[in-house]
């Protein structure tokens, strides 16, 4: 069975890197990757040790510069770089991973299919890579820096896995 693809924002690797479960996500099934220009100016300086634990870093071509261009004519609230994480997604055949509320918007409206932290936590639970209690502490640390996540459904589903 291929591994399969999850195309990330910045967004989500951050949750999990401010409750210290980054380097936990490369455990789970999953190829994680990220596009280029986005690594460069969002994650190489405060993580680049990312390609070595397992993110890929991928090139995309005039198609997905196009689609990026096009994306932006109708989604003027998420940033170039999401939408450039959106358009490399859907050349790829792959799923979206944000936590950002306009990305998933325009996902939502382009038919992408897309995920969030909860979901990683979910699976990382489910693949039991860490515990229940653990996820939960988890949101605790996401909460307790300022990250934004429905915290109340969060908790809930998070708690039904047990």
């Amino acid at each position: 069975m291929a591994t399969r693809l999850l195309i990330s924002d910045s967004n989500v690797l951050i949750d999990f890197d401010c409750c210290g479960l980054l380097e936990s996500i490369f455990a789970l099934p999953y190829e994680f990757a990220v596009p280029d220009i986005l690594y460069l100016e969002e994650l190489r300086g405060q993580h680049s040790d990312l390609p070595a634990l397992g993110l890929s870093v991928r090139k995309f071509g005039p198609e997905v510069t196009a689609d990026i261009q096009s994306l932006r004519a109708r989604h003027k609230r998420p940033g170039f770089n999401d939408l450039m994480a959106l358009a490399l997604a859907r050349s790829l055949d792959a799923e979206l991973l944000t936590g950002d509320r306009h990305l998933r918007e325009a996902a939502k409206i382009e038919g992408q299919a897309c995920r969030g932290s909860i979901w990683l936590l979910e699976e990382l639970v489910r693949s039991r890579v860490i515990t229940v209690g653990q996820s939960l502490d988890a949101l605790d640390a996401m909460e307790d820096v300022g990250r934004r996540l429905p915290w109340k459904d969060a908790k809930k589903r998070l708690s039904e896995l047990k």
